[in-house]
């Protein structure tokens, strides 16, 4: 029961962060005459389930139009909520780890669901690469992209890794087409500091802190490690 509490009161004292893997999440849809894979993200998973098992679904009751990156992002808002409160759901950290591929729906869904009930400042996106299968070419002496192959990323230890790198991860600013503003003088921005618990987003000079770059793209990069940013905002 203690174990219990501790994990409570750290929900809803905002000291935990959760890691979600998104970014080897695919399903094949077609074997031949190639074969072809989607992301699990943007898929409904019932249009999965109908096209192989179609009797399944007209069996059961279920909804339509929610894709399974949506579904998981909610249960984890819902299974937070219920054990801790909506305070907890708005102090919670979520580290969602996508591929290249993904990352534009993922940008879009966030935004377009209002973060699924997290707080836009809370959110890290990290990014990895999702490349074609390679194989050495005997003839050119050098490994070349396999004709046919799928693409595949690094996988959940890179990922791990990418944690510990300086800008390699960001989170959304408040607007999508905030852009960079002029940036101070590297003084300026290298010393500041900001307290733990500070909210980003609603002090302006907060994105010019030490942890986030100026807004591009409707984003700010992480000037330290994701480690580094998660500590400053008093996750454990």
């Amino acid at each position: 029961m203690s174990l219990r509490n501790d994990a409570l009161s750290m929900l809803r004292e905002g000291l935990c962060a959760v890691q979600l893997f998104v970014g080897d999440a695919y399903a094949v849809v077609q074997e031949t005459p190639r074969r072809v894979e989607t992301s699990l993200w943007s898929c409904d998973p019932w249009q999965l389930i109908g096209k192989s098992m179609p009797a399944k679904t007209a069996s059961l009751e279920h909804v339509e139009g929610v894709t399974m990156g949506a579904r998981m992002l909610l249960s984890l808002v819902g299974a937070v909520e219920e054990l801790a409160g909506v305070e907890a759901v708005a102090k919670l950290h979520v580290v969602l780890h996508c591929n290249d591929e993904q990352e534009e729906a993922v940008v879009a869904d966030l935004r377009g669901k209002n973060f699924f009930g997290l707080s836009r400042e809370n959110v890290v996106v990290v990014v990895e690469c999702r490349k074609p299968a390679h194989e050495f070419d005997v003839a050119e002496q050098k490994f070349v992209p396999k004709l046919g192959g799928i693409g595949q990323v690094a996988g959940t230890g890179f990922c791990m890794m990418q944690l510990t790198w300086s800008e390699e991860a960001y989170v959304l600013a408040e607007a999508e087409g905030d852009v960079a503003s002029p940036a101070p003088a590297p003084s300026d921005v290298r010393g500041r500091r900001v307290s733990v618990g500070t909210t980003l987003g609603t002090d302006p000079e907060a994105v010019l802190d030490d942890q986030l770059m100026p807004a591009s793209d409707g984003r700010h990069q992480l000037k330290g490690s994701v480690l580094d940013f998660l500590e400053r905002r008093g996750c454990r």
